[in-house]
């Protein structure tokens, strides 16, 4: 799938890394989305599941090249969210774009999971109340593709409130979730 973002094409091809030997890490169920407090918890399951056959989809604040040499990731599709124009950005305010590539993502790859982090830096371009709408149509979208989704949004990012409105939604995991076998 190609999608034109002003003269930027965005490829999004359902991929996961090479298979690894080791015993599989996180157990995600399809169909569900998850809440982590840290980027590195959401790396750590993308890095987990994708090398254990699920089809990978990253958008994040950090550089694609970075990410991958960071995390060891080659083949999963990655996307950049900044205003800077690359062949891998999309821009932070383009929340409908988000959502419709996660959408075409998750409709083509019949076992998958999408990363989203940098969840603060869309707040401050579109606010709570649009970034929790985004939020919502991409859990609406996973429960319906049966595939999985983990965000990385921290508490201290929000009011009280607002983390109830997105744990109420989410499934927030932690070191002691059974599902986080770290």
């Amino acid at each position: 799938m190609i999608l034109k973002t002003k003269t930027i094409y965005l490829q999004i091809n359902p991929a996961h890394e090479n298979f690894s030997d080791s015993t599989q890490r996180y157990q995600l169920h399809a169909g569900t989305s998850s809440i982590v407090e840290h980027p590195e918890e959401a790396y750590s399951i993308l890095k987990d599941l994708t090398t254990h056959g699920v089809d990978g989809l990253s958008i994040s604040r950090m550089h694609p090249g970075k990410l991958s040499k960071q995390y060891n990731l080659e083949r999963i599709s990655m996307l950049w969210l900044t205003k800077i124009g690359s062949d891998t950005a999309i821009n932070p305010t383009y929340l409908e774009k988000i959502a419709y590539l996660v959408n075409k993502f998750v409709q083509k790859s019949e076992n998958s999971v999408v990363v989203l982090t940098g969840v603060e830096y869309l707040m401050v371009h579109n606010g709570f109340d649009k970034v929790c709408k985004l939020l919502y149509a991409l859990n609406r979208s996973i429960k319906i593709s049966n595939s999985r989704l983990v965000v990385s949004v921290s508490p201290r990012a929000v009011n009280e409130e607002q983390w109830k409105d997105l744990v109420k939604e989410f499934t927030f995991l932690n070191k002691d979730s059974p599902r986080m076998r770290i």
